[in-house]
């Protein structure tokens, strides 16, 4: 872990580079992004037919091979769902067109083996694209794609209301057009976000206009006549869309001074840092060797993780993992891990085990069967969806909590935390927002005077943030000579990473080297200490156990985030990002 100077330095340079840069350059040119949308063309037909149009300009070479735009709904090729849907009804580019449904199926059939493994490997579900296996060069490549769309609609006595999200999370739109079909003049009301030039020409509606990054992008209409999507009554549509327009309209004059106020603060929120850390920060000089080959103190690996690794606040999944194998090495439960089977007996034993160690003991006993937590059966159990919808978000959420929380209570006795001031600053900062959104919501019209202001405010939030994530004893102090414990466990992490030190005790007990991977696990570096082990035929089960263990737990948090995660955008709604659709396009 670096000194704390350095530390110190790093932050202010940090902070400081972040406030000039939001002071002085507050808006990103889109001359900047190696991809953007040149030019996005949306055209909705009467029937629903939704023609998307991107020409995607690609400013480096052979560092994309996939461009492609995703949705938040549930898209399908050429088919239908009994829930809001997008239908993928054809697709044309340059090069290998592609669709990824909401189930994880690559279309169309004609895409080759091998392209269609590699297209399902790296798109989003719901994703349609032109895959290159070449890489894409410098140069302008258009993607078109049909649907039909089928999304709520809201009616109310002959009038019918629409949402249509068509982006939320995307590269730079340099232009973007959106054209609504209204030969009949159906359509009474339009809005859009962000707010765009809107023209009527021969029975069609244009709205044109632009979406950074990230940014949303949503056409909201009301109409006399929409004949698709799966249509709800609901009283007063037109009422409820107006009023949530009013609401996305907001200025005030108030910002102006706030403005200032925030740009002041950023600039000087360097010495605002050097200020609390001299004030309440600095240790005081401790001597200890560089390497430690001893372990400073008898505690408990997910204690160790918890105070002397990141963050004394910060328990990471090392801890857990730790904590597996010194319950393993003490005999309170046996590891079997191999190619084929992955399984955690829980023994009888007399060993005494504390408050946290109990929690996980308890986790494999109740999600095992017979006392053996089958990892391979767990994944099946996922996948399958045997679990039901609340027992697999209480099986998620009691697996999240072992691995990133432990018992903090000990904290307080080592360290005087130094997070009071900076989390102070961080809740006004976002008060500050809160209070410049609040005025935006407001007013009618957003000037860029306003959003240099939002972003101030946000950029001192950020700076706020930076230093509350600190360790708290960065800003505060180590109680007693718990300082030096520190700095001991410091080197002792330095010993264990460091192959030459190690290759010293090679002939040393193996029950030793049992104990090392144990903390050095918790200490973050235990794949290192598991592969000088193997370099050094030193036989401990523990470190072949190591790399299946770790790939299987990381393993079961991607099966239950494949299985489980649903789209959120099945649903409409009124006003600012509650329309149907989502995502954005990009390239990978």
């Amino acid at each position: 872990m670096m000194n704390e100077s350095v530390q110190l330095l790093i932050l202010v340079l940090i902070v400081g580079c972040i406030g000039v840069g939001a002071a002085v350059v507050p808006s990103v040119d889109f001359d900047f992004n190696e991809l953007v949308v040149k030019e996005y063309t949306v055209e909705l037909d009467k029937d629903g037919l939704l023609t998307e149009t991107f020409v995607f300009d690609v400013r480096v070479d052979d560092e994309y091979r996939m461009l492609y735009r995703y949705w938040e709904a549930d898209v399908v090729y050429s088919d239908e769902l009994s829930r809001p849907f997008i239908s993928v009804v054809s697709v044309d580019s340059p090069v290998v067109s592609y669709v990824k449904d909401y189930d994880g199926t690559i279309f169309p059939d004609s895409i080759s083996g091998s392209e269609k493994s590699f297209i399902y490997s790296k798109a989003y579900a719901n994703e349609v694209g032109m895959y290159n296996p070449d890489y894409f060069s410098k140069g302008e490549y258009t993607l078109t794609v049909n649907y039909m769309i089928n999304p709520p609609v809201e009616t109310d006595d002959g009038v019918y209301h629409l949402n249509l999200q068509l982006a939320s999370n995307h590269i730079a739109y340099e232009s973007v057009s959106i054209i609504l079909d209204d030969q009949n003049d159906d359509i009474f009301q339009v809005y859009s976000r962000p707010s765009m030039e809107i023209n009527e020409e021969k029975g069609q509606i244009i709205l044109s206009g632009s979406s950074p990054t990230d940014s949303l992008l949503e056409v909201e209409f009301l109409s006399e006549n929409v004949s698709y999507g799966f249509q709800t009554q609901v009283d007063n549509v037109v009422e409820k869309t107006i009023a949530a327009h009013n609401k996305d309209q907001l200025i005030g004059s108030i910002l102006s001074s706030l403005v200032d106020f925030f740009w002041f603060l950023i600039l000087a929120f360097p010495f605002i840092l050097i200020w609390l850390y001299v004030w309440k920060g600095r240790e005081k000089k401790v001597m200890v060797p560089r390497y430690l080959s001893t372990i400073p103190k008898k505690q408990k690996p997910w204690f160790v993780n918890l105070l002397f690794y990141k963050s004394e606040v910060s328990f990471t999944k090392e801890g857990f993992y730790a904590t597996i194998l010194d319950l393993h090495r003490r005999g309170v439960i046996s590891l079997d891990f191999d190619n084929e089977q992955k399984k955690i007996m829980v023994n009888d034993s007399d060993d005494k085990i504390d408050r946290y160690e109990s929690r996980v003991v308890r986790f494999l006993k109740r999600w095992g069967e017979n006392n053996v937590f089958d990892v391979n059966r767990i994944e099946r159990l996922i996948k399958n969806k045997y679990f039901g919808r609340n027992q697999a978000i209480r099986f998620k959420r009691e697996f999240d909590t072992i691995r990133h929380h432990s018992d903090r209570h000990r904290f307080e006795e080592y360290v005087v935390g130094g997070r009071k001031i900076p989390i102070a600053l961080f809740i006004l900062g976002i008060f500050s927002i809160f209070s410049m959104i609040g005025l935006i919501v407001l007013f009618v019209n957003v000037h860029p005077g306003i959003l240099t202001g939002l972003l101030f405010a946000a950029v001192f939030t950020v700076q706020s943030a930076i230093i509350s994530v600190a360790r708290p004893s960065f800003l505060g102090h180590w109680k007693k000579d718990y300082y030096k414990e520190h700095q001991q466990w410091q080197s002792f992490r330095r010993f264990l990473s460091d192959m030459a030190q190690l290759k010293k005790y090679e002939l040393q007990d193996v029950s030793i080297w049992k104990e090392w991977l144990v903390y050095a696990t918790a200490l973050g570096v235990g794949e290192k200490v598991a592969k000088t082990m193997n370099e050094l035929d030193i036989y401990v089960p523990e470190a072949r156990y190591y790399p299946f263990m770790v790939h299987c737990f990381v393993h079961i948090d991607s099966t239950y985030a494949s299985t489980y995660a649903s789209s959120s955008a099945g649903a409409g709604g009124f006003g600012g990002g509650g329309g149907f659709g989502g995502g954005g396009a990009g390239g990978r």
